[in-house]
């Protein structure tokens, strides 16, 4: 199987598991995280960040955002809970971070479609938006599925799978939060796009990913 062959697999099986989670939610418990085999760094980390505080959890259940206090576009809760089981400055936290990013980005495009119904309005989503949400959810997935090793074997892609999973569930913790993500997570689901996208994000999905969220 060739490289292309493998990373393509890995961009299919990430959207495949953020899918999953819009349709039930599944409780997994990582018992021992796999070690990684990759020896070059895949997703560039911040050294700088800092934990943000706990937020009050009314307030932060207030809005479909939520509290993120440190503007890194990572929901302060979240943030604190990658950061307890895999680190704060490691390739596997970054990796769920931006993962969470894209998740965030989804469950923001939800809504603003729930909103536009609620008031009368027949919601639009923008082809190019939908299509970058397409892109950067499948890449997230990929991304974080060849940071814990799922390209070396099935216990990389399993640890990776389920703390993907435990990322997006932590995010759709209310009802509304669920709801706007369900809207729309089912239309970034285009595979024979994915298919077609450049040889960059399939050379890296990491580095790929990178570049989609800084435009």
């Amino acid at each position: 199987m060739s490289r292309h062959h493998v990373l393509l697999g890995l961009s299919l099986l990430g959207a495949a598991v953020l899918m999953g989670v819009a349709i039930r939610v599944v409780l997994l418990r990582l018992e021992a995280p796999a070690e990684s085999r990759i020896d070059e760094g895949w997703i560039r980390v911040d050294k700088s960040l800092a934990l943000p505080p706990a937020p009050e959890p009314g307030r932060n259940a207030d809005t479909l955002a939520g509290v993120d206090v440190n503007n890194n576009s990572v929901r302060d809760d979240v943030e604190r809970r990658i950061a307890e089981d895999w680190g704060l400055h490691s390739e596997r936290a970054e990796a769920l971070r931006h993962a969470a990013i894209t998740v965030q980005g989804v469950i923001a495009t939800g809504g603003q479609v729930w909103l536009a119904t609620e008031q009368g309005r027949a919601p639009t989503i923008n082809a190019d938006d939908l299509r970058r949400m397409q892109e950067q959810t499948s890449l997230a997935g990929a991304c974080v599925l060849k940071t814990f090793g799922a390209d070396y074997g099935g216990e990389g892609r399993k640890a990776g799978e389920a703390a993907l999973r435990g990322v997006v569930e932590a995010l759709l913790d209310t009802p509304e939060r669920q709801y706007a993500y369900a809207v729309v997570m089912p239309l970034t689901q285009d595979l024979v796009s994915l298919q077609q996208q450049q040889p960059l994000f399939l050379l890296n999905p990491c580095d790929g990913l990178l570049r989609l969220l800084s435009r």
